[in-house]
């Protein structure tokens, strides 16, 4: 089973989730998977202080690009922070960097950055783009981009669960990137997932081949491993997987 976390679900837990404390304990739970959270522009520094053997240890690597208070345009600031992720994808070779679509506001900017293996997230149902099939497609389609799929953002949006499966049917051989997590009701934001037994969203889960990052924010460690193992022991009866 390819999984593990978000380090933006440490974020509660430590001061510093980009870590090599964090990955190190990430390895002792058996994850093979891990995407470094950058959400804010301040962060994308911090992760050049990760030890590169340390995350070789891991099969799956990702990178989640800055997404708040920020926006992709023609502007010095976001050529700085291209740069500064070319940089880290030199580096350390990430497998994909997510990006929010809501966030861009000229697509025309990545157009000198084709090595960056950026992968467009689905959205939640707060934003005002991004989160229909047809929105994805389109920027896969005319960009190029990878798929990172956020099962979480496909019931906030539709809690009946058919856009998941809409996303499966017409972009499932684009993912690189499963995003999943609880969430309470209407509310958009990510929760623990066994706190509310969601098993209805990991049940949208198709592939175990593809690698799964848990983005549930954990107040402390041992909730961090409950987490863990409510995910893995249901994907393990559902999807006949190995832990």
């Amino acid at each position: 089973m390819n999984i593990g976390f978000s380090t933006g679900s440490f974020h509660k837990i430590t001061a510093n989730k980009n870590s090599n404390k964090v990955l190190q304990y990430l390895l002792k739970l058996g994850c093979n998977t891990v995407e470094l959270s950058s959400l804010d522009i301040s962060e994308v520094q911090n992760i050049q202080n990760i030890d590169i053997q340390l995350l070789e240890k891991f099969k799956y690597r990702f990178l989640h690009a800055p997404a708040l208070d920020f926006k992709y345009d023609q502007g010095k600031e976001t050529y700085r922070i291209l740069d500064k992720l070319l940089e880290l994808q030199q580096k350390y070779k990430f497998d994909s960097i997510g990006l929010h679509p809501d966030r861009v506001t000229d697509w025309s900017v990545f157009g000198d950055y084709t090595h960056l293996p950026l992968a467009i997230e689905n959205m939640n149902s707060r934003k005002n783009t991004g989160k229909t099939v047809e929105d994805i497609n389109i920027l896969i389609t005319k960009y190029g981009f990878k798929f990172l799929f956020d099962i979480q953002h496909c019931f906030s949006c539709d809690p009946k669960g058919d856009l998941a499966d809409q996303f499966y049917a017409h972009l499932g051989n684009d993912i690189v990137e499963i995003h999943i997590s609880g969430y309470k009701g209407d509310n958009y934001k990510h929760t623990l997932s066994h706190k509310n037994n969601q098993e209805n969203i990991l049940a949208k889960i198709r592939d175990m081949k593809l690698p799964i990052v848990i983005e549930s924010p954990a107040p402390s460690l041992s909730e961090i491993e409950k987490e863990l193992s409510y995910i893995r022991e249901f994907l393990s009866k559902h999807l006949h997987a190995d832990l």
